[in-house]
């Protein structure tokens, strides 16, 4: 478009075009146009976030963590780059670090159910067990139809063999979200290893009922018939 030839010379219009050249996948002119607007406005949170975005859409993962830190710095309260730095962490496996973003996360955003979820996950993969059940209740506190939240307070649990309330958990999940096939899977799961095997097979049927092209669903099946 003609518009993509002009060079504005305000913040705004050169996000704009930069966003517009994110939108058709012309991530190097992005990046370009997002850099020149930064030359204009160097404490603008919403461009380094932007650049981040892109950067990530280049595979460039690690600057991309780089430039929403920089967004970060000018706005300690950005929600967009709390999470995209939170999920490249997490990607990159970089679990300790991702955990310290989300105590920042938390403290200021406290009302954010999504980070507690997210803090929750990252102290389970790293055995942290109670603290997170304590991140992922306060999830659910603030969020009480957050099937998610369920879902992974129930992986916690049964990882600490608390078995039925584990199942508890998951059922909570199951009324909020019946269709969620992940649930579904979970529970066929801690069912098997319970040695409740006539039960996993009918969670585990349903899985399949809502999602018949499941191979996790198909393996996990295969496990309790054998």
């Amino acid at each position: 478009p003609h518009v993509l030839r002009l060079q504005p010379k305000d913040v705004g219009a050169l996000q704009a075009k930069g966003q517009l050249l994110h939108a058709l996948k012309r991530y190097e002119e992005a990046e370009q146009a997002f850099e020149h607007a930064l030359t204009l406005d160097e404490r603008n949170a919403s461009v380094w976030a932007d650049v981040g975005l892109t950067l990530e859409a280049l595979g460039e993962d690690d600057d991309a963590v780089k430039k929403y830190d920089k967004a970060l710095e000018f706005d300690p309260r950005f929600e967009l780059a709390w999470k995209r730095k939170l999920e490249l962490l997490t990607k990159l496996g970089r679990v300790e670090e991702a955990l310290d973003v989300l105590e920042m996360a938390v403290e200021q955003n406290p009302d954010d159910e999504s980070m507690w979820f997210q803090r929750g996950r990252a102290l389970f993969i790293l055995k942290r067990h109670n603290p997170a059940l304590q991140s992922l209740d306060r999830a659910i506190a603030l969020k009480p139809d957050y099937h998610q939240a369920f879902r992974a307070r129930a992986e916690v649990l049964a990882d600490l063999d608390r078995v039925d309330e584990a199942l508890k958990s998951l059922e909570q999940a199951i009324e909020v979200a019946p269709e969620d096939a992940e649930s579904w899977l979970l529970k066929g799961r801690i069912l098997k290893d319970a040695g409740r095997d006539e039960d996993a097979v009918a969670a585990l049927g349903r899985l399949l009922e809502i999602d018949p092209s499941s191979e996790e669903g198909f393996v996990a099946l295969g496990f309790v018939l054998q």
